[in-house]
């Protein structure tokens, strides 16, 4: 449902439409998709009341989709932005400003069509499910027109509205209606024992248990990333935070990016809550060291250099390296390495300990975090290369099984969206659906 969106950066709002483009390229093992316009006021209703109880139903092996421009959501800022909140005039704060010790005090916010279509503000927050987010039915109906259209259009269904789109493999030309044309209370039951019977089958068994360990291990990730990313200033996850703010801001200096390295933990000084705590003086003088011997080594590896050139590059490395001793060329290229990660890692421990964190801890907790995110990736990759490679659940088993128990009675309908020499060319469910995602991004 597009909820859960973990935002650290400028443009807030492109984060949440990206959302909703991430979940089409997510592993499930079914996409739902709703489609209603204006004249479908009793199946835009049905959808609006059960739009939870639906998402919910999925779980994680189905992903269900509503087109919404319009949303209100729950914040939780981080404590040197919410000023922010009253500079941006798309949204409105409806509580009053917390105080300092009640920094993760959740906002209210109102997020308006407009702004989705492309606002901008310099905001950091993370955006969560919340029993007070909601989201209203007109705004429901605006949305679900104008994307339901598109869509239908692409897959020649006009005349199928309102339904619910059901599709196994969103790389194919063929899908499955859902009619809502008198949706009510047995329309759920009705998709509550198909999804059943879907998760039983024993032919589905790997492909979903591997689809929830995947889920599991990406849930995990984003997790931890979150907390590494901008935790409150009073979070127990503060000090990880700030241990993994140094780590990833070594690397940029290890690029040969001083400046960028300088700017990152300007950055985590202030949002940690620790300004005025670090030694800029020795920072700027030891960061930029390391990047004029990058610099110097990376001229060297040149293949192009004259021998006067490389003297002279020589004779620049002896001055930074601090030694006279005559090398080859390639072996003061290494010294300069090797030079510039030990410099690296002691100006790194330099600014744990300067926040209060102890050499030896911040070595082992950086390892830790190192380990923990690859742990996560690299069991996230290898589910998804497993998910790959077993053949998809089918679900138009269940719904002919469904429609024989029922008599017919549940109306569905088989859908190839091309036949014949056409079918190369048919737009598949995630071609129709990417199109009516772009109506709600940011131009």
């Amino acid at each position: 449902m597009g909820f859960h969106v973990c935002c650290s950066g400028a443009d807030v709002l492109q984060e949440l439409n990206e959302d909703a483009t991430r979940f089409l390229g997510e592993p499930f093992a079914l996409y739902l998709v709703a489609l209603a316009t204006e004249i479908d006021d009793k199946a835009v209703e049905w959808l609006h009341k059960y739009e939870r109880t639906l998402d919910s139903l999925c779980g994680p092996y189905a992903g269900f989709l509503l087109f919404y421009n319009e949303a209100k959501l729950i914040a939780e800022p981080y404590p040197r932005h919410q000023r922010n909140f009253f500079r941006w005039g798309e949204l409105t704060w409806h509580e009053t400003e917390p105080e300092e010790d009640k920094d993760n005090t959740p906002l209210e916010l109102d997020v308006s069509a407009a702004t989705l279509r492309g606002g901008f503000a310099a905001v950091d927050s993370r955006f969560r499910f919340d029993e007070r987010a909601f989201t209203d039915k007109d705004i429901l109906l605006r949305s679900l027109t104008y994307e339901s259209d598109e869509v239908a259009r692409e897959l020649n269904i006009v005349g199928r509205l309102p339904c619910i789109l059901i599709v196994d493999d969103p790389a194919s030309v063929d899908f499955y209606l859902f009619s809502l044309k008198d949706a009510d209370e047995s329309t759920l039951r009705d998709l509550r024992e198909l999804f059943s019977a879907f998760i039983k089958d024993s032919k589905h068994k790997r492909y979903l248990d591997t689809l929830r360990e995947w889920r599991s291990a990406n849930d995990k990730l984003q997790a931890l990333e979150h907390d590494l990313a901008a935790p409150a200033r009073n979070s127990p996850a503060k000090e990880t935070y700030i241990i993994n703010q140094i780590r990833t801001a070594e690397q940029l200096l290890l690029n040969s990016m001083p400046k960028s390295f300088r700017t990152a933990i300007n950055k985590m000084e202030s949002q940690s809550g620790n300004v005025g705590t670090l030694d800029w003086k020795a920072i700027r003088k030891k960061s930029s060291h390391v990047g004029k011997m990058l610099s110097v080594k990376q001229k060297l590896n040149s293949p192009s250099l004259t021998d006067a050139q490389r003297e002279n590059l020589i004779s620049k490395a002896r001055d930074l390296l601090g030694h006279q001793n005559e090398l080859p060329a390639t072996e003061w290229s290494n010294q300069l390495q090797r030079s510039s990660e030990h410099t690296a890692a002691k100006i790194s421990e330099s600014i744990a300990e300067q926040l209060g964190i102890r050499r030896k801890q911040y070595a082992k907790q950086a390892e830790g975090i190192r380990k923990a995110l690859d742990k996560y990736k690299a069991t996230a990759a290898t589910c998804e290369l497993e998910l790959q490679l077993l053949e998809r659940p089918r679900i138009g088993p269940h719904i002919r099984s469904l429609q024989r128990k029922k008599r017919n009675a549940v109306v569905w309908n088989y859908v190839q969206s091309a036949t014949g020499t056409a079918a190369s060319k048919a737009p598949t469910f995630l071609d129709a659906i990417k199109k009516a995602v772009d109506l709600l991004s940011p131009s």
